[in-house]
């Protein structure tokens, strides 16, 4: 996928995925939420399998998936 071609989505979906770092943890970043979305969804594979090297867990994952699906669903549903 070109830069071009992620951006668009990006954009769309920034306002609805934002979030802030906190004392105890970093936010996952809308970039990272969309990118693990779409390899997802390319994939078809598990969270699991898909965790960015270990760095996140399988509920992360889950949760940023399931997230990101949802404001995609939103921002594209015309």
């Amino acid at each position: 996928m070109s830069d071009n071609c992620f951006e668009n989505p990006l954009e769309l979906v920034t306002p609805f995925l934002s979030k802030k770092h906190t004392i105890m943890r970093s936010a996952i970043s809308v970039r990272e939420k969309l990118a693990l979305t779409l390899h997802y969804l390319a994939t078809g594979r598990n969270f699991k399998d898909i965790r960015f090297a270990g760095i996140m867990s399988p509920e992360s994952v889950s949760q940023a998936v399931m997230d990101t699906s949802e404001a995609l669903i939103y921002v594209l549903r015309d």
